[in-house]
């Protein structure tokens, strides 16, 4: 459930989800998501809930150091990147955003084990952030 009153969590509703790592007295990075509290399919009897990002925004790839990403984590971040694709592409190449659909296609191309290793700490950030994301995988 939501912190607040530990509101029990429900079908059709929104919330966020805010992985961070803070360094006391020093800096803090956050990460954000919305996501939509969906159904999810199981093979296990009973109704199970999960989240779906609604947000649609690929993460900075020039603060991912693929490096740590575990193989489940990298399949995770690239199905999201493929999300983005398959659901705002088709928007901007309709309203004649060629431009802008030239960005979101660089931006969302899949990421390999084999990419240059970049930043360490967003790193650590989006491993958390694609481990709390991949409970819903």
């Amino acid at each position: 459930g939501f912190q607040s009153g530990n509101l029990p969590m429900a079908k059709g509703m929104f919330t966020s989800i805010e992985p961070g790592y803070y360094q006391d007295g020093e800096f803090g990075i956050r990460l954000e998501d919305v996501a939509l509290v969906v159904e999810a399919k199981t093979k296990y009897p009973g109704s199970y809930l999960t989240f779906e990002v609604v947000s649609l925004v690929p993460y900075d790839r020039n603060l991912i150091d693929v490096s740590l990403l575990s193989p489940e984590h990298l399949q995770y971040l690239n199905r999201y990147y493929q999300t983005i694709r398959e659901k705002v592409g088709p928007v901007l190449q309709q309203r004649l955003l060629l431009e802008e659909l030239e960005w979101l296609q660089r931006h969302t191309e899949p990421l390999s084990a084999r990419a240059p290793c970049t930043a360490s700490l967003a790193s650590l950030l989006a491993v958390s952030s694609l481990s709390i994301l991949s409970w819903s995988v």
